[in-house]
């Protein structure tokens, strides 16, 4: 689990440093996740607003989904992945203790 643990957290990581040179190249400001989304599947994005407004809550929508997607991507993706690879690595606790 911990393998695992570690590829994903490697993975993530390289797709922040791929969102970075992206932010870097375009010279502009830092991209959302939002941008990023509708640029790569822009229906998955729209498919995903209208599924939350009309079987779950549209108040879900614009209080908690909507301020996510208007995060910086290379943060949202970088702190998961920071995240895994430092719970990958973390040592074990020894079982035969108690």
């Amino acid at each position: 689990m911990r393998l695992v643990a570690r590829i994903l957290g490697l993975l993530l990581i390289a797709v922040a440093f791929g969102l970075f040179l992206r932010d870097l190249a375009m010279d502009g400001p830092a991209g959302t996740v939002g941008d990023v989304w509708y640029s790569l599947h822009p229906p998955s994005l729209n498919l995903l607003q209208a599924g939350i407004q009309r079987h779950v809550s549209p108040a879900l929508w614009d209080n908690a989904v909507l301020p996510a997607l208007l995060w910086p991507a290379v943060i949202t993706v970088l702190a998961p992945g920071l995240l895994l690879l430092l719970w990958g690595f973390w040592p074990r606790r020894d079982r035969d203790r108690f």
